[in-house]
């Protein structure tokens, strides 16, 4: 006898029941026919009758690519193994009626979703978006994202860092970090690895799972009147020859006494300055995105620093005013290195400690948010969110009262009206 079509060899199963040591076992049986070129009967037995109708199936979907019926017998119960554990996976998952060959398929489309990229060249084509006016930004990408991509293997495909491997490398570098560190961080991969997605070099962002980690309060740190003198003494103390000095003099005028920030120092040309007038122009953060430049009015106690150590503002009106302090050293590190080579008893100088110790100090004295936001262009709400009633109105007094010495006699009145 030769083989049976498929449909005689379903119309043929049976159901067996066998006992051993006193226990009942049930499966299916089916009878294919006999090979012609072996003369062996080929019959299949399955746990179930559905397992055993799959089996079917795959032997006949195996003879008609061209095997013969020993292979194709052989094929079916060589991979019987594998083929239990692929449905069980698939089970596991829902797919309770997808065949392996659906789901083989699934699989296969599902990988043709993306193009096989590395992480430096999808780095590279990344930071190739920001333009040199957004240096800031594409140093920040440079420092975090880059040092991710070491740290994974520059030759790594973007489709294999999966969220462990992400999660190693946060845990790694960044796990006895303080939250807001890990914060951006993660935040910065997370944008890169969704911008791969749309790039379609990977099939799925694998920070998505990632949220930020919850950070405590703490009251923001600021500095006051006598910590402030003792760092205008050491500029002044510097050799009166040097134009560094004036131009130190200058950013800590702007900074602690007008709440212009660190990198909004960096960007004042020497047209922005009208000392007559009293006013600074100010290119404040966000330029890059069409956020406008702002008009800051000098306090006096500012106005008072700035004459009487007066920085060159002829010339070329696009030239960089302080482009030789800021060669190197952004100002707040500079400032910080000052306390901490000078200070009898350095303070913990925050960041943008000049700018926070002014907003604080400037809402003390004059209990008027919205004046402040003119000048440090912030919404008055964040003011009194987070600056509002830490220091009283005596030291803000004594605050603005740090003048140059030949000033000194004119410092009951400024910051008064």
């Amino acid at each position: 006898m030769g083989m049976k079509r498929k449909d005689e060899a379903i119309r043929s199963l049976r159901q067996i029941t066998k006992t051993a040591n006193g226990t009942t076992y049930t499966s299916w049986s089916c009878y294919l026919g006999t090979d012609k070129l072996t003369h062996r009967k080929i019959r299949f037995e399955r746990a179930t009758k559905d397992e055993l109708k799959r089996a079917i199936d795959e032997f006949y979907a195996a003879q008609s690519n061209g095997l013969t019926p020993k292979v194709a017998r052989d094929f079916t119960a060589g991979g019987f193994a594998d083929y239990q554990l692929a449905r069980q996976i698939l089970d596991a998952a829902g797919f309770h009626e997808a065949t392996l060959v659906e789901a083989a398929r699934a699989f296969v489309d599902g990988h043709k979703m993306f193009t096989p990229t590395k992480l430096l060249d999808a780095y590279t084509e990344y930071v190739s978006q920001y333009s040199a006016v957004q240096k800031v930004q594409r140093s920040a990408v440079e420092n975090r994202v880059g040092l991710a991509i070491d740290w994974f293997g520059r030759d790594t495909l973007v489709s294999a860092v999966t969220t462990d491997k992400a999660k190693a490398y946060l845990s790694s570098r960044f796990g006895s970090c303080a939250p807001k560190t890990w914060n951006n961080n993660m935040s910065y991969l997370k944008s890169f690895f969704s911008w791969c997605l749309r790039q379609k070099y990977c099939a799925e962002n694998p920070m998505a799972a990632f949220s930020a980690k919850a950070v405590e309060y703490h009251e923001p740190e600021f500095v006051r009147a006598d910590d402030l003198r003792q760092i205008l003494d050491t500029a002044v103390a510097m050799d009166r020859n040097s134009r560094r000095r004036n131009q130190i003099i200058w950013s800590i005028a702007l900074s602690f006494f007008n709440g212009v920030r660190s990198e909004e120092l960096l960007r004042i040309q020497r047209g922005d300055v009208n000392l007559d007038e009293g006013y600074v122009r100010i290119t404040p953060k966000g330029f890059q995105h069409g956020t406008p430049p702002r008009i800051v009015y000098l306090t006096d106690a500012a106005k008072a620093w700035m004459l009487a150590y007066p920085v060159r503002t002829d010339g070329p009106a696009d030239a960089k005013l302080l482009d030789e302090l800021f060669r190197v050293d952004a100002f707040s590190r500079l400032v910080k290195d000052f306390a901490e080579r000078n200070l009898a008893s350095p303070v913990n100088w925050p960041h943008n400690a000049g700018r926070h110790s002014f907003v604080t100090m400037h809402i003390a004295m004059h209990g008027d948010p919205r004046r402040t936001e003119m000048i440090v262009g912030t919404s008055a709400q964040m003011r009194v969110k987070h600056y509002q009633g830490l220091a009283t109105r005596r030291e803000a007094e004594e605050y603005f009262n740090v003048l140059p010495a030949r000033d000194a006699s004119a410092a009951a009145s400024i910051e008064s009206a």
